[in-house]
């Protein structure tokens, strides 16, 4: 299983401070046909899966957890276990405190995307992203970010506004999104992506879209394709 299993916290808790659920959520091969998580409780709940990524509450007093991959034989082809949620990670005090607004961006249609985050310490950088009329994620997570540069951003959906969202690599300067035929070259806040889509874009079902990670001297070091279908 190809995965990067991060935390977020549940409706009314933030990135910096206590919440009764998590979100878990992360990204998997194509051979794999179903996630199932198995709770410290003894329960099992099966993982959204769709379009290659999952997703699933977990109530914090349920960790440790395992995430377990099958093909669609049933057979084992991945496991992940994870110790606790990210809010309990052993994240110094000077990353959870330091947390506050670093961006607040509008959307045509009156959606708005809040991203608060703090500094990195510890090797640790505690984040909550918001959208309103929508969810929200986050928690206090490895940084920076490991892996392909792009692989943690997604489309959030704010009503009849679309943003595209998350955290980056350190060596991204800004993306280019490109969709329908329009390219447009957004510059990264502190590590995180916030861009709104143009409302008559984000009112398109579905839109297709191409990023591209430049660094500071604009060279292309990564790409990635998303679509929403709603």
């Amino acid at each position: 299983m190809t995965s990067r299993v991060y935390a977020a916290p549940g409706h009314g808790g933030a990135g910096s401070g206590p919440s009764e659920y998590s979100i878990i959520g992360g990204l998997a091969s194509d051979d794999v046909a179903a996630i199932k998580v198995f709770l410290g409780s003894g329960a099992v709940l099966d993982a959204g899966l769709h379009d290659n990524a999952y997703l699933a509450r977990i109530a914090r007093s349920d960790y440790p957890i395992r995430i377990v991959a099958y093909d669609q034989d049933g057979r084992v082809i991945g496991l992940e276990t994870v110790e606790n949620d990210g809010m309990s990670s052993p994240a110094p005090a000077e990353a959870r405190k330091s947390v506050h607004e670093i961006a607040r961006v509008n959307a045509d249609g009156g959606g708005e995307l809040v991203i608060r985050a703090g500094v990195a310490a510890g090797g640790y950088r505690c984040y909550e992203i918001r959208v309103s009329f929508g969810g929200q994620e986050g928690g206090c997570t490895p940084w920076p970010p490991q892996g392909e540069p792009l692989q943690l951003l997604s489309l959030q959906r704010s009503d009849k506004d679309l943003f595209l969202t998350g955290p980056v690599a350190d060596a991204v300067d800004s993306v280019r999104v490109t969709f329908n035929g329009k390219a447009v070259t957004s510059k990264t806040i502190e590590g995180f992506v916030a861009y709104p889509f143009p409302a008559d874009k984000a009112a398109t079902a579905p839109i297709t879209v191409v990023i591209r990670a430049l660094d500071g001297r604009g060279h292309e070091i990564a790409k990635r394709g998303l679509e929403t279908n709603h």
